[in-house]
């Protein structure tokens, strides 16, 4: 069965592209990660059974007349650590991504797991070449002639702003999960930052051998934007879902500010349908933990959470994560009032959380799953 596997927060989809020579990519360094020409690179865990992968780029905003624009793609192993090792196990150069949307696959290339089951993708642009991204969530960059990654390393924010996806595909027998989730669900860089590698989702693969899409928007993932699937359909078609993955619902946050506790609702039921229509995998979802974005005068927030623990099972959902608990019966939540995040969860914003938070996400979400 093939799964596609995200990095969370990009988007694209197939037309033609060239394929060159096998040589590593070479790019000249700049000023800034977008204009100066630098390579982003990814860790992914792959699946123990799989034995090779495409790359799928292309341009999210599936805006009509968008320019193209050309990308070095290469994967290496990992060194263990989520840094290229050795050679490319494969190069594709001047790959033309297209602006209207058009989903490019690029390969294949072997899956040369590192120790930690990982391999690299890198993704190089031209000097110039002016590519939008999300600030806060960001790839960590491969200095052309080193085998440096950044520290930040998380994935290419998937808001309005944001232009472009990468992801592997491949084909795996392991349980397959995708995840419907925010810039919680993919890590966000402020504060304490915490790459897209080092979330539950990812920790969840890696420590369970299994395939693990995590479809994070930030900023604007919510039960909202997930529902309006003819609105927004990249949200939804980059998935393979003719394999019947699981789906984890890891949404609401977002909805706080402009949602009403009934829509919330209403909203839900259209993502689980719309899922429900797609594949016929198990589906999980999680109550809202404790915020500090939004202010919540309605109590949005504890509203439908009580509602979701009390009618889960009627609503099609398997079980419930509640990451509004307190910290010491495995939420994330303060032990006192319980209306805060548990301080070594917080990166400093009281919403988003840490990698101890994401250990404690892992534990819970392998618990219910």
């Amino acid at each position: 069965m093939a799964f596609r596997l995200s990095s969370s927060t990009f988007n694209v989809v197939p037309t033609k592209f060239t394929a060159r020579s096998a040589s590593p990519i070479s790019t000249s360094t700049g000023s800034t990660p977008e204009a100066g020409g630098r390579v982003y690179a990814q860790p992914y865990y792959l699946p123990s059974d799989v034995t090779s992968f495409s790359v799928r780029v292309g341009n999210r905003t599936y805006t009509a007349g968008v320019a193209s624009f050309t990308a070095n793609i290469a994967a290496y192993t990992s060194d263990g650590t989520g840094q290229p090792t050795g050679s490319s196990l494969a190069t594709f150069n001047s790959v033309t991504v297209p602006g209207d949307g058009t989903i490019v696959s690029v390969g294949p290339f072997p899956a040369t797991r590192g120790s930690d089951g990982k391999v690299v993708v890198l993704f190089g642009v031209p000097q110039g070449t002016s590519v939008s991204y999300d600030a806060n969530v960001q790839f960590g960059y491969y200095v052309a002639g080193t085998t440096t990654v950044s520290s930040n390393s998380g994935g290419w924010g998937a808001n309005a702003g944001a232009t472009f996806c990468v992801h592997p595909e491949y084909s795996t027998a392991r349980r397959q999960i995708v995840m419907l989730g925010d810039s919680i669900s993919v890590g966000y860089s402020t504060g304490t930052p915490v790459g897209f590698e080092n979330v539950a989702g990812n920790l969840i693969a890696a420590h369970k051998d299994w395939a693990f899409d995590i479809e994070g928007i930030v900023q604007i993932g919510s039960l909202s934007s997930f529902s309006n699937f003819a609105g927004n359909p990249f949200y939804w078609d980059e998935e393979k879902w003719s394999s019947n993955p699981d789906l984890i619902i890891n949404l609401g946050t977002n909805d706080i500010p402009g949602q009403s506790l009934s829509t919330m609702q209403a909203n839900l039921a259209t993502i689980i349908s719309h899922f429900q229509s797609l594949s016929s995998g198990r589906i999980y979802a999680s109550t809202i933990p404790p915020q500090a974005a939004y202010a919540d005068a309605g109590n949005v927030r504890t509203g439908y959470n009580s509602w979701l623990l009390a009618n889960y099972a009627g609503q099609g959902i398997t079980a419930v994560r509640d990451r509004a608990a307190k910290q010491n019966v495995g939420g994330l939540a303060d032990n006192t009032t319980g209306t805060a995040l548990f301080a070594s969860y917080d990166i400093g914003d009281g919403t988003h959380i840490t990698a101890a938070g994401n250990v404690q996400e892992q534990t819970g979400w392998e618990a219910i799953l």
